[in-house]
């Protein structure tokens, strides 16, 4: 008994080393033979309570369905979810899927930069398993294939809404709620341009700090005290919402709020005009779409793979919150 557990303790200690070094994680498995006894993806998330990311997690395994029932062998996941808060949960949760002999690995970066040495080790300049980032931008080259909209354009997008309701010079409030993830940066720029663009006077990128209504309501109060003239806000998502309305009703401010994504809320909000307008994407087809292009990479269809796969995002508003009605964002938040 005493020889077994050294045995095991020495082989914990052994992976332990190899991830402290910085070796690379490999599969058993070759690309292009599909093992008998199939694949296991693992699937690291942030804020997976989230409608998007729950919407991401969703498309990713009806994808992995999809590709079981064609390659005759089982897909299976292990999902994990770093904290809301603490960018290095995720990190250990990756740290943990790795001593798991996972195949190929599925990321939704809780942040830009913090999980960048896993990536590394586990994409390993493609001699590693296949990774595949959702969403959210990395700062490295180090994957398979990166699925995401253009936060820029959706940014600008959202900016564009705005305009489309406002007179010349009127002073609109940015906020950035997440100023750490490449697509918040973003797409608060992108809003701002188009407000510029457009002869707004967007005021300098402020951030919001917490993620409840709450914080949106304080930190709305705090930029119509110091412009008492304001006449807009947004927002790169929309569990603030309610709290702009909440300080905008209190302070006596009318005030034309855009925001980002999508929830049952949120669609409501739009429909009775209290938000005039949101930028959508498709968290279920990014999620299929990163897996999809990991199976391409673990059955050997490389000529496939693409390094970045681009999603187009749609404006929300009042003339077309019906077509919006059955998104998945919507229904499993009712």
């Amino acid at each position: 008994m005493k020889k077994t557990l050294v045995v095991v303790l020495a082989a914990l200690m052994a992976v332990s080393m190899l991830l402290a070094c910085g070796f690379a994680i490999v599969s058993d498995d070759a690309a292009g033979e599909a093992p008998a006894d199939g694949y296991t993806i693992g699937i690291s998330l942030r804020w997976a309570t989230n409608a998007f990311v729950h919407a991401v997690q969703i498309g990713a395994e009806e994808c992995g369905a999809e590709w079981s029932e064609k390659l005759g062998v089982p897909i299976d996941f292990i999902v994990t979810n770093g904290d809301d808060n603490d960018a290095q949960r995720q990190v250990i949760d990756m740290e943990d899927l790795a001593a798991q002999n996972i195949d190929a690995l599925l990321v939704f970066p809780g942040d830009s930069l913090a999980i960048v040495p896993m990536l590394e080790q586990f994409y390993d300049g493609g001699n590693g398993i296949p990774v595949g980032i959702c969403d959210i931008g990395v700062e490295t080259e180090e994957y398979t294939s990166w699925v995401c909209p253009d936060y820029y354009k959706c940014g600008y997008l959202a900016g564009e809404a705005m305009v489309e309701v406002q007179e010349p010079g009127a002073k609109i409030a940015v906020f950035n709620h997440a100023p750490t993830t490449m697509n918040c940066i973003l797409r608060c720029q992108g809003f701002y341009d188009a407000c510029k663009d457009g002869g707004l006077d967007p005021l300098d990128i402020a951030v919001i700090n917490g993620v409840a209504a709450e914080d949106g309501k304080l930190a709305l109060e705090d930029a119509i005290t110091a412009n008492p003239d304001l006449k807009g806000v947004f927002v790169g998502n929309y569990q603030y919402n309610t709290g702009f309305i909440s300080a905008a009703e209190e302070t006596g401010t009318d005030i034309t709020i855009v925001c980002f994504d999508l929830d049952a809320v949120t669609l409501d909000l739009v429909k009775d005009g209290e938000v005039a307008a949101s930028a959508v994407n498709d968290p279920y087809g990014i999620g299929w779409e990163t897996m999809n292009q990991v199976m391409y990479a673990l059955n050997g269809e490389d000529d496939k793979i693409e390094k970045h796969v681009e999603f187009e995002a749609k404006i929300l508003n009042q003339d077309n919150w019906e077509e919006f009605e059955g998104d998945p964002q919507v229904y499993l938040t009712k």
